[in-house]
């Protein structure tokens, strides 16, 4: 064994480390920040299908006679999301055949995300509004 080889020893280890560091940079600022991003956004586009969901519920409750309050509560509590977030305001409940109950569900979801985004972007509206119509 020479010296050329002992160089070119000590270059490829060198060269390894320097993989790993770049390795380490690569997921802690930008890999990691992503996946945070993905799984915000999904949990968002869920909140925003639950919230739907539940206003189109509270609303048919609501032309039945029901509470829609109580449907729309018992509707996020069961899809894993906090009521007490949630601002539901009905229009014409149990109004006269032909009317159209409404259903405003508004939720603020900025508890349930890691990254901030209603401060930093206006790509993501908050809070969440869903409304729905249902005619008795």
């Amino acid at each position: 064994m020479n010296a050329r080889d002992i160089i070119n020893g000590l270059a490829a280890k060198g060269r390894q480390g320097a993989s790993a560091v770049e390795f380490a940079l690569i997921l802690a600022f930008i890999l990691a920040p992503l996946t945070v991003a993905v799984i915000d956004f999904g949990q968002i586009i869920h909140a925003k299908y639950v919230i739907t969901r539940a206003a189109r519920e509270g609303a048919m409750a609501s032309i039945r006679g029901g509470s829609a309050q109580s449907v729309v509560d018992a509707y996020l509590t069961d899809a894993g999301l906090d009521p007490g977030f949630s601002t539901i305001t009905v229009q014409n409940a149990g109004g006269e055949r032909g009317t159209a109950a409404i259903v405003q569900v508004t939720y603020d979801y900025g508890e349930m995300v890691v990254i901030p985004w209603k401060d930093i972007t206006d790509v993501v509206p908050s809070p969440l509004v869903a409304k729905a119509e249902a005619r008795n």
